[in-house]
């Protein structure tokens, strides 16, 4: 059963109240979820190493550079940590996200103006990142803000989660901009993974566009 805990309006943002909480499962400890972050981030060298153990090296492009690890362990990993997930409360697309949708596009834009330049990637990569990454991604952030944000407030966790979460990707600084908005997003629409979801969804899709895909 799903309850409703109003979260004190720290930073004052609008939209960020009445969050959905579980009184069933207790919200994890900063700790339990920084641990769940880097056990998930570890999950693609983990799949690539099964790989190769099983011999099984040739579909690492579809397992691994696709994405599809993610669904096979960090899905799985996000329920055992945050047993809630599938409450409708997370699913729901929250009334104003276009406006967020939008916004977060155009920060998207402007950012890749700032040199370097975005290069072009292969299309599984492009499957990975328009389709896969996002949502998972952004079950993963759910997962993690939340308890922080219970114990130290709307500032620190937003901005502890941003970080944690850019350290995810392989240059840090360049997403970290997008990293503190999709987080101030999921905050605003009350931890919607849909709406935070297809906001990071179209932002990859416009890296992709600028940078192109490689020949096959």
């Amino acid at each position: 059963m799903t309850e409703v805990r109003p979260t004190s309006g720290r930073l004052g943002l609008p939209g960020q109240h009445d969050v959905p909480t579980t009184s069933g499962p207790k919200v994890l400890s900063p700790i339990a979820a920084i641990c769940f972050l880097f056990l998930a981030v570890s999950t693609g060298d983990f799949a690539t190493y099964l790989l190769k153990v099983a011999g099984l090296a040739r579909l690492k492009p579809i397992v691994v550079d696709a994405g599809l690890y993610k669904l096979i362990f960090v899905f799985p990993l996000s329920l055992l940590f945050s047993r809630d997930l599938f409450d409708k409360s997370f699913w729901i697309f929250r009334k104003g996200s276009w406006k967020w949708i939008c916004g977060l596009a155009t920060v998207e834009g402007i950012v890749l103006l700032i040199p370097p330049v975005q290069p072009a990637v292969s299309a599984l990569f492009a499957f990975h990142t328009i389709i896969v990454a996002p949502p998972v991604e952004e079950i993963v952030r759910t997962v993690v803000m939340r308890p922080l944000v219970s114990r130290w407030g709307d500032f620190w966790g937003i901005v502890v989660t941003s970080g944690l979460t850019a350290l995810m990707h392989p240059a840090p600084k360049l997403v970290i901009v997008q990293a503190f908005a999709l987080s101030i997003m999921l905050l605003y629409t009350k931890y919607s993974i849909t709406s935070t979801a297809l906001a990071h969804s179209l932002m990859n899709a416009i890296c992709v566009l600028v940078g192109g895909i490689k020949p096959s």
